[in-house]
């Protein structure tokens, strides 16, 4: 049989090699799609994490507890973190100045955290052993593995903040690709930290600590929960100012990656919106090879015929039927889903990488589910079109399906009536009355299409794609000092550093930042004690800036300031806790979330910005600015080389890694217009088999309808009519429906309900435009063929 199939396709080349190029389009293009899709959520799962993975990291912790958290920790059994790594900071050293290099003891999973793996030896088991980076051994050709390494470096005593500067011999045991941080790393095992800190009589630094991800890949907030509370068994004696320390300043959450997983951009709002996606996606295919299948068939149908007539039984008709579509319906999606594959690692891998640039591997994921689902997919909507066929061929006989003729039911009306615009409206309707089977199908796949374009359009069209203002749009670097030293009587800036910058050549305008540490709100009242309040304040300069940004209006005439909070407060109240100050503050507005302009290295999720004028009317003191931002020609270098009069003083380039927000910007447009126009061509496609598969089934109709009179300009307008009048019932019933998904998806992703009535025109007078052009030109080439050709389907 399946050579006879075989021959029989090669026989009709014309007919076979449409199906398949029809199959192949639709197929490339959803299995693409499927495939961005999918891999969407791999990699959005992957991009959250990237960077930092971890759930918390916990500070300032001796070697004697950080031992005794890795010992619990491996005797957890279930609850056991998945990843967790134990380091000392031991110094700096500079060999190079183009970079920080840093020593450091670690336990524990230092390739996950740090993005690294061993090249050659391996990790540090014994003391004085190191492992050093791959460019260190570059730029030192001679070392090899098992030398001596001798190492000067500088210690700092916390305490008093004086520096010590240690040499130390170490033994090299292992090389490391360069870690993801910036600088290099020489990486040496905790109790050799631990030693050089004891043998040069210096206290642990702050900066120890253990990093820990309790479910790999995921949040499980259970899990952390056990893990917090194993390290505060530990490290916390009981009393409350031991607890409050423990829960304010040591432990620190990974809020970022927090607020991904929950409502507003969670991993789950994400994951769901690309399934809903998908899944209309996958109706669209299944709608459109039905189609191409059912279209096929009419064409052939008479040939069917012939065969039994000449002797072939129902069963063996059944199964060259099923085995010619299995052959195409499987060359088609083959050929689809390869090619869909490569358009995806030739276009879509690198519009992933622009639109998501970071650490997290951007790659189109080659899952056989993928692959497997869209076969099958296919197979199912191809099997439903035999089956179709094949109950009509049972129920009929060989003469019958030899000459095929539709529906029986002729035409009683005058045929003078036939020039009435209102009479061939009428006839339009009994015309879908009477083929209401076919009417129906072909609104459910209007339906669908108009659904999916709808949904598309309207998430794309409420999506903003503008780029985020920032400092960088009005100054160029930032000049900040240590926020959490700021009670420091060296670690502020001081009126003369401002004067220093305002007078030095080629600075054009200098905005200043205020920190008042010591304030936050009465956390008894109004939250939960997680949190504290940030309090900024911002010159009036600063204050203009920050109110176009955020579409707000700035008076700088009387005090002013704005809140930052999750919850909305009419009203808080500040207090210090150095001393008894302590007031309410109404804030002219809130934002669940604003473009902050804090170039202080502490950040709050809790921020209440004032000016200064609410800062005096309040007796509000601080012992100086904590940041600048400065516009200037200058370059990075001279502003580091400048003096300040803060201890600890950082430059950040306020335009590094501007170019990468701006490629993923354009990347995110490239994306958006592909999925658009993919949508749209799959639509487009699907309406225009339909409307041609239910034409080419009623040429008869059509043919019987010219016999008794109609003429053919009217025939092509009763044809319109009919598809204008199922277009705007698909229009009617997609409306909706899509408003449904339209809201969901908004309020999940935007936290409110965005829906564009302007997205929502367009799609609708295009598509009932092209439905109607559809019409008019397939109707206009069935009907070329004489009256009675079309009445018996030759």
């Amino acid at each position: 049989m399946f050579k006879i199939v075989y021959r029989y396709i090669l026989r009709n080349k014309k007919y076979s090699i449409s199906a398949i190029i029809g199959i192949v389009v639709s197929t490339m293009l959803m299995f693409s799609m499927i495939q961005i899709s999918a891999s969407y959520i791999i990699s959005y799962r992957s991009f959250i994490s990237s960077g930092a993975p971890q759930d918390f990291y916990v500070v300032d912790l001796s070697y004697d507890e950080l031992t005794a958290i890795n010992d619990k920790f491996s005797n957890m059994g279930k609850d056991k973190p998945d990843r967790y790594l134990s380091t000392i900071y031991v110094g700096d050293m500079d060999y190079d100045l183009s970079k920080a290099s840093v020593i450091m003891g670690y336990e524990g999973d230092l390739d996950y955290f740090k993005k690294t793996s061993l090249i050659s030896g391996e990790y540090p088991s014994a003391e004085n052993e190191i492992c050093v980076e791959e460019s260190y051994t570059i730029s030192n050709p001679e070392l090899k593995i098992g030398d001596d390494l001798t190492l000067d470096f500088i210690m700092t005593d916390q305490t008093n903040e004086k520096q010590l500067k240690v040499s130390r011999t170490f033994n090299v045991c292992g090389i490391i690709k360069d870690t993801m941080d910036t600088g290099n790393f020489f990486f040496t095992d905790l109790k050799t930290a631990a030693d050089i800190y004891s043998e040069n009589g210096l206290p642990c630094s702050k900066s120890n600590s253990i990093t820990v991800e309790a479910e790999e890949g995921n949040l499980n907030e259970d899990k952390q929960v056990i893990a917090v509370n194993a390290i505060s068994d530990i490290v916390v004696d009981g009393t409350p100012e031991d607890r409050r320390y423990f829960n304010y300043e040591q432990l620190i959450r990974n809020e970022e990656k927090t607020a991904n997983y929950d409502e507003e951009g969670s991993f789950r709002a994400v994951s769901l919106g690309i399934f809903l996606l998908s899944l209309i996606i996958a109706v669209c295919l299944t709608i459109f090879v039905y189609n191409t299948i059912t279209l096929s068939f009419a064409r052939k149908i008479s040939v069917f015929g012939t065969m039994r007539c000449i002797g072939l039984n129902n069963r063996q008709l059944i199964r060259f039927i099923l085995s010619e579509q299995f052959l195409i319906v499987s060359a088609g999606t083959i050929i689809g889903m390869a090619s869909g594959a490569l358009l995806n690692l030739a276009v879509a891998e690198k519009i992933m990488s622009a639109l998501i640039n970071t650490a997290a591997s951007m790659k189109v994921e080659q899952k056989v589910s993928t692959y497997l689902i869209t076969y099958l997919l296919t197979l199912v909507s191809a099997f439903i079109a035999c089956l179709k066929l094949i109950l009509k061929i049972r129920k009929t006989n060989p003469v019958n399906i030899r000459t095929f003729n539709a529906t029986k039911k002729m035409l009683t009306e005058k045929t003078k009536m036939f020039s009435s615009k209102n009479y061939l409206f009428g006839l339009a309707l009994r015309n879908l009355r009477r083929n209401f089977a076919k009417s129906a199908i072909q609104t459910v796949t209007l339906t669908v299409s108009f659904l999916l374009c709808l949904v598309i359009s309207n998430v794309f069209a409420v999506i903003g794609f503008n780029s985020v203002k920032t400092a960088a749009d009005f100054s160029d670097y930032s000049i900040q000092t240590n926020i959490t030293d700021l009670k420091s009587e060296n670690n502020c800036f001081t009126e003369a550093d401002l004067e220093q910058l305002c007078s030095t050549d080629k600075v054009e305008k200098v905005y200043t930042e205020k920190c008042f540490v010591d304030y936050t709100w009465d956390k008894a009242k109004q939250q939960d004690e997680d949190d504290n309040l940030q309090v900024m304040l911002y010159d009036d300069e600063l204050w203009m800036q920050f109110s176009k940004i955020n579409g707000i209006t700035y008076d700088g005439s009387k005090p002013f300031s704005v809140l930052i909070s999750e919850k909305e407060f009419k009203e808080v109240e500040i207090y210090s806790r150095d001393t008894d100050n302590k007031f309410s503050v109404k804030p002219d507005h809130w934002f669940a979330a604003a473009s902050q302009l804090n170039y202080a290295l502490y950040h709050n999720s809790n921020t209440l910005i004032i000016n200064e004028k609410l800062a005096e009317s309040n007796n509000m003191e601080n012992k100086g600015y904590c940041a600048f931002l400065v516009k200037t020609d200058r370059s990075m270098t001279e502003l580091s080389a400048m003096t300040f009069s803060a201890s600890d003083v950082y430059v950040t380039d306020l335009h590094d890694g501007r170019a990468e927000s701006e490629s993923q910007l354009i990347g995110m447009i490239i994306i958006s217009g592909y999925i658009v126009i993919a949508t749209i061509v799959l639509s487009f496609m699907i309406i225009s088999n339909t409307i041609k598969e239910n034409m080419t089934s009623r040429r008869s109709e059509y043919g019987v309808m010219r016999a008794m009179g109609l003429k053919l300009k009217d025939l092509w307008t009763v044809a319109c009519y009919e598809n204008l009048v199922l277009s705007l019932i698909a229009v009617l019933i997609s409306i909706p429906l899509s408003l449904i998904v339209n809201v969901y998806i908004s309020f999940v992703l935007f936290d409110k309900i965005k829906i564009s009535i302007l997205a929502y025109l367009l799609v609708n007078l295009i598509f009932i435009g092209a439905i109607e052009l559809f019409a008019y030109f397939n109707i206009k080439g069935s009907t070329k063929d004489s009256i009675v050709e079309m009445i018996y389907e030759r």
